[in-house]
């Protein structure tokens, strides 16, 4: 209560000559009797002496003009009013933004025709509410400013302390529901990385998604970095944490990883990691930030899968890989492959022989492959892989002196019009180029005919390159013995197809394949082709 409404009271009291009101303002002025009046009924007396006001012309209220009460003080006053209203009747602590109350004094004003001539200072109104409500305070709240009464002020924390409590234990409770949807779902490694989408769970799908996204209404779309992070999440999962043996007092923690829940990507992480560096500290500083699988484990499942295929080649009695499809079209590569270690402290180098399958591809062809047996029984041990006898065992042979005899062969030579235009369109070409001396990128035959070749080409190449040979590629038993491998190999995948092979050593061809190889029965039998 302030002087200003004491005295805009006693002179609408004087207006409408109501004697009750006038006899209590007798005692004193209202801050000293400490009166309070509810904002319903002031601005009830407000428009009551306007009203009387505008009637009577001349009202003689003890020689003192009338009182002029104007729109803006009736817009404050309905302000007041609503800020007292929302204090008694709401339940929870009522909490205003004087942005809104600024939108709302606005509006009265609109309503008691009082005209603004710009933006309603929003401070000024701020300082006019508390001068008339001594039990309004403000807080600012970065951009926003908050008005609220002091009494509601303990209330509001009580209830904030209370909702922090129960939002702390409706996250208990979802992280009970997941923990228990992550330990009753089994992903075990079986020989190959399965889809995320089958192995993680989908209700730690869906709140990954959520988490990352915000809810939304596709629930079948989900990103790649909500799948990795649930993966992630069922990988570390543990039921109890468990303190390091070597030091208890450690506050160190040993995460212990289980086998029947190790999604494909810890697992893809470290085999790319061994892959790509060899590094065993990369792969351990992975491991402890929950990223990849252990060093041991990443051995583990390479010597596992080792064996696994290794078994398969001795029950076969030949190596042929598993990533090979059959019915396709294979061309072979025997070279030798040389490694000499750099290093200073090195004793000793690799000087073998490669042996290499491809296949074309196209958009026909089928995609099945061959089928590997893994199983969790196999053995993990490296002094348990061992190859078929038939391909590490390289059986002696020598060369005859003598030169073959090669048998005549019928052949009859037809004239093609394609080809034939197709060199003179080269040979026209390559004149082109000589009389005016600027040689093109298509210059040379090969280049020319597979710039003119429209053909569709394949979609991709199968290649597999079989476990390496220490003997040298340069003798007559190593040849004979990969020439043998790769008609097994061709045999199998495509039977009706004459084995082709691809020599890349180049002038050891001369000491390891002279012609008198061919005469044997390797060639006849299996009619192969040489390029």
């Amino acid at each position: 209560m302030t002087f200003a409404v004491d005295d805009k009271v006693r002179r609408c009291a004087n207006i409408i000559n109501d004697s009750m009101l006038t006899a209590k303002l007798a005692s004193g002025d209202m801050i000293a009797t400490e009166a309070r009046y509810h904002p319903s009924c002031l601005l009830q007396l407000y428009y009551k002496a306007s009203q009387m006001q505008s009637k009577d012309t001349y009202v003689d209220c003890e020689a003192e003009p009338a009182p002029n009460i104007d729109g803006e003080s009736l817009a404050l006053a309905e302000v007041i009013a609503y800020l007292e209203d929302r204090r008694f009747v709401g339940v929870t602590p009522s909490v205003f933004k004087l942005s809104e109350l600024t939108k709302l004094y606005t509006e009265l004003l609109a309503k008691y025709s009082v005209s603004s001539s710009g933006k309603i200072h929003s401070s000024r109104l701020k300082d006019r509410l508390l001068a008339n409500c001594p039990d309004l305070t403000c807080v600012s709240h970065g951009r926003d400013v908050l008005l609220t009464f002091k009494d509601h002020v303990g209330v509001a924390l009580q209830h904030a302390r209370e909702h922090a409590d129960s939002d702390a234990v409706h996250l208990m409770h979802v992280a009970k529901m997941l923990r228990t949807v992550i330990f009753s779902s089994d992903c075990e490694f079986s020989g190959s990385l399965a889809s995320p989408e089958v192995v993680t769970a989908p209700s730690l799908l869906s709140f990954m998604t959520m988490l990352l996204e915000g809810p939304c209404v596709d629930d079948k779309v989900c990103s790649d970095a909500a799948l990795s992070l649930s993966q992630l999440v069922m990988f570390n999962a543990v039921k109890r944490r468990r303190k390091s043996n070597t030091d208890v007092s450690s506050s160190k923690t040993m995460m212990r990883h289980a086998a029947d829940r190790e999604p494909p990507l810890p697992l893809y992480v470290g085999l790319i990691l061994h892959s790509s560096t060899r590094q065993k500290k990369v792969i351990k500083k992975f491991h402890k930030l929950g990223l990849s699988v252990s060093y041991d484990r990443v051995l583990q499942v390479l010597n596992k899968t080792a064996n696994a295929v290794c078994k398969q080649y001795r029950a076969e009695n030949i190596v042929c890989p598993p990533n090979l499809q059959p019915g396709l079209f294979c061309v072979a590569a025997v070279d030798n492959i040389d490694h000499n270690l750099t290093l200073s402290t090195a004793q000793s180098s690799f000087h073998g022989t490669a042996v290499s399958i491809m296949q074309f591809t196209d958009s026909s062809s089928s995609t099945s492959q061959l089928f590997c047996a893994y199983d969790d029984n196999i053995s993990d041990s490296v002094s348990d892989i061992v190859l078929p006898a038939s391909y590490c065992d390289i059986a002696p042979f020598a060369l005859s002196s003598r030169d073959p005899v090669i048998p005549p062969a019928q052949a009859v030579l037809t004239d093609s019009c394609f080809f034939s235009s197709d060199e003179y369109a080269w040979l026209d070409c390559v004149r082109t180029c000589l009389d005016s001396g600027i040689l093109q990128d298509n210059f040379s035959w090969p280049a020319f005919h597979a710039g003119r070749d429209n053909r569709p080409t394949n979609v991709s190449i199968i290649s597999a390159l079989l476990p390496l040979f220490r003997d040298a590629a340069n003798t007559p038993a190593m040849m004979r013995h990969s020439l043998i491998v790769i008609r097994e190999i061709v045999m199998k995948l495509n039977p009706s197809q004459t084995p082709v092979v691809t020599v890349c050593f180049g002038e050891a061809a001369s000491v390891a394949l002279p012609s008198s190889i061919w005469r044997g029965q390797i060639c006849c039998s299996s009619r192969w082709t040489s390029y």
